[in-house]
């Protein structure tokens, strides 16, 4: 656990909802993202079957990418390993 905050997880995983799990931690308390979300190229995973529209696939982007960025540092990097088909979408975020 951090010092200034003994809320904030260090060194944990945090399971669950990507936007849920973020929800619970502080602002700019992050120094490195990295995402690799699903590229929504209709690959049926396990849990997540990834075949969403156009439109709802962007919106979730949008929302997770937005809560990153409210979790980000400063001086803090942001990585997101993406297909083609969104780059451009996402570059605008």
């Amino acid at each position: 656990m951090s010092k200034k905050d003994p809320t904030t997880p260090i060194g944990q995983i945090l399971v669950g909802d990507c936007i849920e799990q973020m929800a619970i931690l502080p602002d700019e308390s992050v120094d490195l993202i990295f995402a690799d979300p699903p590229y929504n190229i209709g690959y049926h995973y396990d849990q997540y079957e990834d075949n969403r529209s156009h439109q709802d696939y962007v919106a979730w982007t949008r929302d997770w990418v937005t809560a990153s960025m409210r979790l980000l540092k400063p001086s803090g990097s942001f990585y997101i390993l993406i297909g083609d088909e969104y780059a451009a979408e996402l570059r605008l975020l």
